[in-house]
């Protein structure tokens, strides 16, 4: 009986053992997802602060803007704010290609206030919302 009690007591031990180990090594490897995450982050981080809204803004004429997207990626989800002007057009698009240009026709009476644009998109469908103010160029008397 007590050849069996030892036996059993090793057996438990190398148990207790191989458990201690393979729990060691599952921390080693969390611990390593954990920075691989960390440094995905930084890295996005990084590339995020790198990007430069894609949109520049130009008279055409006396009464129309032009909006461009000089970017290679397509912007999704485009809205454009022009405060109190009155606009003849759109002023949301669900995408505007790389390159691409919108024109708006607007009307301004003496009491606009408004001076700037203001255009807000996604880089992605699903990505977070963006947004970039930019001052109007001035209009045009011809």
């Amino acid at each position: 009986m007590a050849v069996a009690s030892f036996v059993i007591s090793v057996l438990a031990f190398l148990a207790a053992g191989t458990a201690l180990w393979y729990s060691h090594r599952q921390a080693v490897a969390a611990e390593r997802s954990a920075d691989a995450d960390q440094r995905s982050v930084a890295l996005a981080e990084a590339e995020a602060a790198k990007y430069a809204p894609p949109w520049s803004v130009r008279s055409e004429g006396r009464d129309a803007l032009l909006l461009a997207n000089d970017s290679d990626e397509p912007a999704h989800d485009v809205t454009i704010d022009l405060g109190d002007i009155s606009v003849h057009g759109d002023l949301a698009y669900s995408r505007i290609g790389p390159g691409s240009a919108i024109r708006l026709f607007t009307f301004r009476s003496f009491g606009t206030q408004t001076d700037t644009i203001t255009v807000k998109w996604r880089r992605q469908p699903d990505a977070p919302e963006l947004d970039w103010e930019y001052p109007l160029p001035a209009n045009p008397r011809t």
